[in-house]
């Protein structure tokens, strides 16, 4: 997630509130010259004094606060707890539209009964479990939103991977059937992502052997362990078997148009 602009302790809100508010996932943080922020998401949150809750219904909400290079932050607020906070309100500078931001201004302590937040928190932990008919088991990792599964493919299993958007169930079918249609046709795609490989990695691919080596070794040789579709962008990732000392092989490209870069990385 980008970057919000914001200096310590302020924030573009004047009023300062009492909320209860429910962590989950881990903690992350900005550091820069000017400022150093932690955030984590909050299911949703409660306006203490008209005692109204507000929940995410799509939209991403943090929890905002300075650390002073803090490296502790991660332990600040802990998953599945409910705290009571004051805060101000921080529209997200750096944050895109559908993040919601309270930024901390005082810590005052877990809340130990709150049945609204807790059984929000009991449904969440819930694992989301989608069967499909080509696909099989698909699994919500809702840290990230995407639906993570195993697929079978030359005699191994691969993973798959579909992003999709969080309170539009509706439309996950469209998501998961994109990469359906792309595993379907997968023979033919991988012959093609390899051919890729070959072509735009093959300098690369000779200063990292020295005893030399040809395109087709390395069309050969190099194998798919993973197929994400975000959107309509596609990544698929290779295992280099050797060739380029252990690193990743990445091929990226769209539904529409096809694959169109190669690259190493890790």
């Amino acid at each position: 997630m980008d970057a919000y602009d914001v200096n310590k302790n302020e924030s573009n809100s004047k009023e300062e509130k009492e909320y209860l508010i429910l962590p989950v996932m881990e903690a992350g943080a900005i550091y820069t010259p000017d400022y150093c922020n932690a955030h984590q998401r909050t299911l949703a949150y409660i306006d203490v004094a008209s005692s109204k809750m507000v929940t995410t219904s799509g939209r991403y909400m943090l929890i905002v606060w300075n650390i002073d290079n803090d490296q502790e932050y991660k332990k600040r607020f802990h998953e599945g707890k409910v705290y009571r906070i004051k805060a101000k309100k921080w529209n997200g500078g750096g944050y895109r539209d559908d993040v919601e931001c309270l930024y901390v201004t005082e810590v005052m302590g877990i809340v130990e009964k709150c049945r609204e937040l807790e059984d929000m928190y009991e449904e969440f932990i819930k694992p989301v479990i989608v069967q499909h008919e080509i696909l099989g088991e698909l699994t919500l990792d809702k840290e990230i939103y995407a639906l993570n599964g195993k697929v079978p493919f030359n005699g191994s299993n691969i993973s798959v991977s579909v992003f999709v958007k969080e309170g539009k169930e509706k439309n996950w079918q469209k998501n998961i059937n994109h990469l359906a249609d792309f595993y379907s046709a997968f023979e033919n795609t991988d012959k093609l992502a390899k051919e890729l490989v070959s072509n735009k990695l093959y300098k690369l691919a000779c200063d990292y052997n020295e005893n030399g080596i040809t395109r087709e070794n390395i069309a050969e040789r190099i194998s798919v362990s993973q197929i994400t579709i975000i959107n309509s962008q596609v990544e698929i990732d290779y295992d280099d078997n050797g060739i380029f000392g252990g690193h990743s092989i990445v091929v990226e490209g769209s539904i529409k148009s096809g694959l169109k870069k190669a690259y190493i990385c890790g």
